[in-house]
Order: C-alpha cells, then sequence, then structure tokens
C-alpha cells in the first residue's frame, strides 16, 4: 500500500480524486505518529521512550517519493571592499566573491529523507531551461535522489530560486526567480504519469507545496 503524507497541503488533494491524503506536517501537538510501509504498520504514543528508534529502524527499507515545489536557495557573497562603477549606466557595480546553493522547497525535503537513511527517495517535479535549474539536478543527484523520468523539464517554466545577497554580515534584499509559472498541458500529464509510476513503486508519497505559484496552483 502506498501512503499519501502531505505537507503544507493546499490544494494538492485536487491531484489525487482518489486517494486519501493526509496532513503529516509535524507539530508538537499531535500525540500519536504513524509510519506506513509495506509491511509495517505502526501507530504509537510520542511519549514512548521506543517510538523514535521503532520508526527510524524501518527508514533504510522504506521508499519514498516527493512531488512538490523544487526550489533552490542561492547565497551570494558580494565584494564590499571594492568600489567600481559601470561605464554604461554610472551606477556602482555589484560584484559576487563567492556563492554556494543549497536545496529548498521539496528539494529540502528529499535532503532530509535523505538525512534520516531513507534506503530510496524519488523527486518529482519540474525545472526550467536554467542556470539554476541545472544547479538544483546536480544537488539533487549529489544528495543520492532519483531524478529519471521524474523531474520533468517546462521550456516555458523559470526554476524557483530564492537569491540572498550578502553584503558583509547583513543579508540584503531578496531577489526571487519563478513568481510567474503557467504550466504546460504536456508537463501536467507527464506529471501525472511520473507520479502514477511513483506510487505504484515507492512506499509512500510526499506531498509539498512551498508557494501559492508552484505545482498545486496550475494543477
Amino acid at each position: 500500500m502506498t501512503s499519501i503524507w502531505a505537507i503544507q497541503l493546499d490544494n494538492f488533494h485536487s491531484l489525487l480524486p482518489n486517494r486519501t491524503c493526509t496532513s503529516a506536517a509535524i507539530s508538537v501537538a499531535p500525540c500519536y505518529y504513524r509510519l506506513f510501509t509495506d509491511n509495517f504498520t505502526m501507530s504509537t504514543v510520542l511519549t514512548e521512550p521506543s517510538w523514535l528508534e521503532r520508526a527510524i529502524s524501518t527508514f533504510p527499507r522504506l521508499r519514498a517519493g516527493v512531488l512538490g515545489d523544487f526550489c533552490l536557495d542561492p547565497y551570494w557573497i558580494l565584494d564590499t571592499e571594492n568600489t567600481e562603477f559601470s561605464v554604461e549606466t554610472g551606477l556602482p557595480v555589484r560584484r559576487v566573491r563567492s556563492q554556494r546553493y543549497s536545496l529548498g522547497g521539496a528539494g529540502n525535503v528529499v535532503a532530509n529523507l535523505i538525512d534520516l537513511g531513507v534506503g530510496h527517495v524519488q523527486a518529482i517535479g519540474v525545472f526550467g531551461p536554467d542556470p539554476f535549474g541545472g544547479e538544483l539536478l546536480r544537488l539533487l543527484r549529489e544528495r543520492g535522489a532519483e531524478v529519471q523520468n521524474s523531474m520533468i523539464l517546462d521550456d516555458r517554466w523559470q526554476t524557483m530560486a530564492y537569491t540572498k545577497p550578502h553584503g558583509g554580515d547583513q543579508e540584503e534584499s531578496r531577489i526571487d526567480f519563478g513568481a510567474f509559472h503557467s504550466l504546460s498541458e504536456t508537463t501536467v500529464r507527464s506529471l501525472m504519469r511520473a507520479l502514477e509510476t511513483a506510487a505504484s513503486e515507492n512506499d509512500v508519497i510526499v506531498l509539498n507545496q512551498q508557494v501559492p505559484t508552484g505545482l498545486s496552483n496550475p494543477l
């Protein structure tokens, strides 16, 4: 049996009209934890000392798919020591001294599952034909996530990236990419096929909604 977990679930239920979607957002309030795998079901009170060990012990044999808004978090460290002005505009030039990138949104969910020791994690989502999309795929593969035939390239999709320029120790105004999305019908069909395949091959599907303009809006 494949279970559906939803994180920040809004209207993803429209994706799966014949499946039951339950919220799996972790909070302190619920006193019960439930884990589903193909041959193991556990429902136990969180205050029992052994519940966490019992849950984690199943992770290596668990297969999980993550469908959602795959994002990238770029960090650009700006040079604040040297000043140069553009010949064309006369404005100060902002030069990037160093840069680093990390997975965000559904990508962060994938990374966390892998860090928890889940045996197989599949990423199901959309990326664009831009440098951020290439870096997103590279980071997912580097972490060991399955992306073949489940991360869909859409030529009209702008990879969601939340760029954080830093001047010294101070984070400056964020620069966002991917705020004006429109999925093509071809991509919607490709996503649905990828999801159906993932549901048949994994023990659990995690649904992530990171932003209103992500997958849940056009789907």
